[in-house]
């Protein structure tokens, strides 16, 4: 005579399971096959397995959003899930058997993620520049124009986190060389002349409005160095020096869209007066000579 318990010993050893007990019976039907492993099997035949202690909480919301991917509301409820159990599972399986079923539609929530990951936004330009280089020397308020022609490379970038200032306001960074032919300054205290080249390094941002507009006018800010290399003479003494500052620039323009991913823009701008020291040796003398510069600056730049 074989006892019981031989005959589940047997069963055991050979391979053979007791039944899987049924939890919920509907359109999806929730079965328990193990201690902590669940079936969920839908009328369409789509069936997926789920075992509670060797899945990440995130595989399970993936799972049951696959199966449940009619249901919108129910989604929402899986995605705010934390810890999931027996209850839970039992919990949802009857919610999506007396769900209002429609074709699949992403949820409110499901959108606000997507557009609270979105990308950072990047524009290269590159473009011409005129300058107009007002100088004085020394003390004296009169000034003098040194026109410069120049170009200039940069980047900008409208990073994700802005949330919805994303496409409003960038930072950028860009670098300028600008030249300027050899001029006579009459304002000088002594017989000057020098021809000035100009390179910048700038950091800084605009907001642009109407961002989804054609025409999109925008105000900045910027900061950066500016190096001037000066080559001249000073009464017959040739010199050529170069002098550096710091530099910050007030900016106002207009982005014209010219399709979706190339614009063109124009920037006018003003860097305020920054001096340079330039006295030099000469033979046994020093020749004093401080050159006080401003700018206007008009920059036409195409953005890829």
């Amino acid at each position: 005579m074989i006892r019981p318990y031989t005959t589940l010993f047997i069963l055991l050893l050979t391979g053979f399971s007791i039944s899987a007990q049924q939890l919920v019976i509907g359109k999806a039907t929730l079965e328990k096959t193990n201690k902590r492993i669940y079936t969920i099997s839908k009328s369409d035949g789509i069936s997926k397995t789920i075992d509670l202690d060797s899945e990440h909480k995130n595989n399970i919301k993936g799972i049951l959003a696959v199966l449940f991917e009619d249901c919108g509301d129910l989604r929402d409820d899986i995605f705010a899930t934390e810890y999931f159990d027996e209850k839970t599972l039992t919990a949802y399986t009857h919610s999506y058997n007396n769900c209002d079923y429609s074709n699949y539609a992403p949820t409110k929530k499901e959108l606000n993620k997507v557009n609270a990951k979105k990308i950072d936004g990047l524009k290269f330009f590159a473009g011409l520049d005129f300058g107009m280089k007002n100088i004085s020397f020394f003390d004296d308020s009169r000034t003098e124009v040194l026109n410069q022609f120049g170009a200039t490379i940069g980047l900008m970038a409208t990073p994700g986190f802005l949330g919805s200032l994303q496409g409003n306001l960038y930072f950028s960074f860009q670098a300028t060389v600008s030249f300027g032919g050899e001029k006579t300054f009459k304002y000088a205290p002594q017989s000057t002349s020098f021809s000035a080249n100009t390179s910048r390094l700038m950091l800084g941002s605009e907001y642009y409005f109407n961002k989804n507009g054609k025409i999109q006018p925008f105000l900045g800010i910027g900061f950066g160095l500016t190096s001037d290399s000066y080559k001249g003479n000073v009464d017959n003494a040739p010199f050529k020096i170069n002098g550096g500052d710091p530099i910050w620039t007030p900016k106002i323009g207009l982005l014209y869209a010219i399709n979706s991913s190339n614009n063109l823009g124009i920037t006018f701008s003003y860097i305020p007066e920054y001096t340079n020291d330039l006295r030099f040796p000469d033979d046994d003398t020093i020749i004093p000579l401080i050159v006080k510069s401003s700018y206007y600056n008009v920059a036409l730049n195409f953005y890829f």
